[in-house]
């Protein structure tokens, strides 16, 4: 399936990779949905540079998915209460009541979402920045290779959440039921779950970044082994891999410093995506035993 959409899809086949190019898939879908808070310069290709102003228009740009977000949650909620008894997916009170807990805590996550983004932006630009300054310090011979497979590995991950958004929303409005109901669930279930694809994908890509750094370092280690002579019993090295080898462990703890800025960054989302999946298992699990559906 990835090899169909590469042929489609020509900027697959780069053959001169750069992170900003690998990186341009997650930065679209984040921007789509409004979860990054800056505008990047696109003639920036060794650096991730910002506009000046676009922090504040990306901003207004969430508010206004969230507002609608909001609208939707609440119409949604008098439609569940004014249906009462013969709204097909609520026929218990108790499911009832769960199931507009459900949307209710999917909207209370992107409201989180959206708020780290947007606190954490100066942080989103820091670690690419650092990712950068990292790699160009790791370089060897075949570091391309790396790159490549880092990139190939971020497309697959934003190929496969938008073909699962793209699936569900054709799902939704296919099924039985009013155009209303539709349009409901797509704004109070489908668009805040979109959301929160996008924000693992997000995260996703950056430790996908930093195993991309470690791929290198281990590419220095295996360029220092091969460059190493004994001589009258006395290890001895080229004076090039003695020199990568004292930057490997400067490195390695700029490499973890990034880990801990990435966790930073997205423990509150990921904390609120582990809690919401408990709570949906559990509540799907409680309409299954009193046989709504």
């Amino acid at each position: 399936m990835f090899r169909v959409i590469s042929k489609i899809i020509p900027i697959y086949r780069q053959l001169n990779v750069t992170w900003y190019s690998a990186f341009k898939p997650i930065y679209y879908l984040t921007s789509l949905l409004g979860l990054f808070p800056y505008t990047l310069k696109h003639e920036s290709t060794n650096v991730f540079k910002t506009y000046l102003n676009s922090y504040y228009l990306n901003f207004i740009y969430a508010s206004i998915i969230f507002i609608i977000l909001c609208v939707f949650c609440v119409l949604h909620i008098q439609d569940v209460i004014y249906a009462g008894k013969s709204y097909s997916m609520t026929n218990e009170n108790l499911t009832e009541i769960n199931y507009i807990f459900e949307f209710v805590f999917l909207l209370v996550y992107c409201f989180v979402a959206y708020y780290c983004a947007f606190t954490n932006g100066k942080l989103y630009i820091n670690i690419l920045n650092r990712v950068i300054a990292t790699c160009r310090r790791t370089a060897v011979d075949r570091y391309e290779k790396n790159m490549k497979l880092v990139d190939k590995r971020l497309k697959k991950i934003v190929y496969s959440y938008t073909l699962l958004a793209v699936t569900t929303i054709i799902i939704n409005f296919t099924r039985k039921g009013s155009v209303w109901k539709s349009v409901l669930v797509l704004f109070t279930f489908i668009l805040p779950q979109t959301v929160q694809l996008a924000t693992l994908a997000h995260y996703c890509s950056l430790v996908v970044m930093i195993t991309g750094l470690l791929d290198n370092i281990i590419l220095c280690l295996s360029y220092y082994d091969q460059n190493k002579r004994v001589a009258h019993g006395i290890w001895t090295t080229k004076p090039r891999a003695v020199s990568i080898l004292s930057n490997l462990k400067t490195c390695f703890i700029k490499v973890y410093n990034i880990k801990e800025d990435i966790n930073r960054a997205f423990q509150a989302p990921i904390l609120f995506t582990a809690i919401q999946c408990f709570h949906c298992l559990v509540s799907e699990a409680g309409s299954l035993y009193h046989g709504v559906g």
